[in-house]
């Protein structure tokens, strides 16, 4: 995908010099991000590969629930700050939806998927099929349209 790590300004897949070579005891922030956006929640699945997130896709579609997807970044602060926001409606639509993060950094076949050129991106699937997409760190949108394709796909 080419993001930009804000410290070291390497670009692109696994270039983490910043954080494994030369921060030293810095190296400490990055897994506190990685706990922060990352989050421990159980309820939100941790996509690692293409064919665990084809294998959530039909667990969705399966279920009758919605998936969104939550393409992030660890050095992104706008995911950093909704993370939190993501884990509490995992709870609170746990009936309505599943919830995925992918982390674009170590999945670049799924963000190129999507054509993802952001983080955080949200992709909401219903049924197994791309119904909506929000950009940013909006959260109240991603509330509304969480509830907006609910209903529409249980009519």
């Amino acid at each position: 995908m080419g993001n930009t790590c804000p410290r070291c300004t390497s670009r692109g897949k696994k270039k983490r010099s910043c954080d494994v070579a030369t921060m030293g005891d810095n190296n400490n922030y990055y897994r506190g991000v990685a706990a922060s956006v990352e989050g421990s929640n159980p309820l939100v699945k941790k996509i690692r590969e293409k064919s665990e997130f084809e294998t959530t896709l039909k667990e969705s579609k399966l279920q009758n629930k919605l998936l969104i997807a939550d393409f992030y970044a660890l050095w992104c602060g706008p995911c950093q700050l909704v993370s939190p926001r993501v884990d509490q409606f995992s709870n609170e639509f746990v009936d309505k939806a599943i919830f995925a993060k992918i982390n674009v950094d170590d999945n670049d076949e799924l963000a190129s998927a999507y054509s993802i050129s952001c983080t955080p991106t949200f992709i909401i699937f219903a049924k197994g099929e791309k119904v909506d997409e929000i950009s940013g760190a909006n959260v109240d949108k991603l509330r509304e349209l969480i509830g907006k394709h609910y209903d529409e796909m249980v009519k």
